[in-house]
C-alpha cells in the first residue's frame, strides 16, 4: 500500500531505493504480523540484528519509522513502534576492506558498475550523488561541481571536488562512448 501513495511516487530514485529496502525488511522479518500488533520490541530485535553496521541500520530505521508514521493516520496502528528503537552511534571508522575485494570488483564487475565504484571511491560521495548528480555538465576540467540542498530551497550548497586524473579518464571514456552511440545527456 505504501508504494501506491503520492509521497512515495515523489521520492528521488535514491530515496525510493532506501524506502524499498525498509519495506522489504519489514515484509521479510515482520510480514506475518498485523501492523497494529508490531511493538517496539519487534523493531528493536530487527534493529539489533543489523547493528554490526550502525550507519546502515540507522538509515534503514529512519525509513522504517517513516513507513510506520505514514501508516498511523491510515489506521495501521496507534503508535510508531520504530520511534522507540535505541540507536547505536558509530563508534569508530570501519577498517578498509582488503585490496583483493577492490581487485575483484574492478576485475569482475560489469564496466558501468566498476566506473561508478571508482568515482565513489575517489570522491567519497554516496550512491545518490554518484548516480543522480554526477553529470557531464557538472564534471569539467578535473572538478566535479556538486550542488546539494533541498530542491524547494532557493539556495543550494556547492561543493567542488577535485577529480583524480584516472577518474577524469573514466569520465572522458564514458562520454566518448555515449557520443558514439548517439546518447545525449539531458541537463
Amino acid at each position: 500500500m505504501h508504494r501506491r501513495n503520492e509521497g512515495y511516487a515523489a521520492l528521488s530514485n535514491g530515496s525510493r531505493f532506501s524506502r524499498d529496502q525498509a519495506l522489504q525488511i519489514l515484509t521479510d522479518r515482520l510480514g506475518a504480523l498485523d501492523a497494529r500488533d508490531i511493538r517496539t520490541l519487534h523493531c528493536q530485535a530487527m534493529f539489533d540484528s543489523l547493528a554490526n553496521k550502525p550507519p546502515t541500520a540507522n538509515r534503514l530505521f529512519d525509513e522504517v519509522s517513516t513507513v510506520f508514521a505514514w501508516g498511523l493516520p491510515r489506521g495501521f496502528g496507534a503508535a510508531n513502534p520504530a520511534a522507540g528503537v535505541e540507536r547505536i552511534g558509530q563508534r569508530e571508522a570501519y577498517a578498509p576492506g582488503p585490496i583483493t575485494d577492490l581487485q575483484t570488483l574492478l576485475g569482475e564487475a560489469q564496466e558501468h558498475i566498476a566506473r561508478v565504484a571508482l568515482v565513489a571511491l575517489d570522491t567519497g560521495r554516496d550512491r545518490a550523488d554518484v548516480l543522480e548528480r554526477f553529470t557531464e555538465a557538472n564534471a569539467n576540467d578535473d572538478v566535479w561541481t556538486l550542488r546539494r540542498g533541498k530542491t524547494k530551497r532557493q539556495t543550494q550548497d556547492v561543493i567542488w571536488i577535485t577529480l583524480h586524473p584516472m577518474i577524469q579518464a573514466v569520465i572522458n571514456t564514458a562520454q566518448a562512448e555515449r557520443r558514439a552511440r548517439g546518447i545525449v545527456e539531458q541537463n
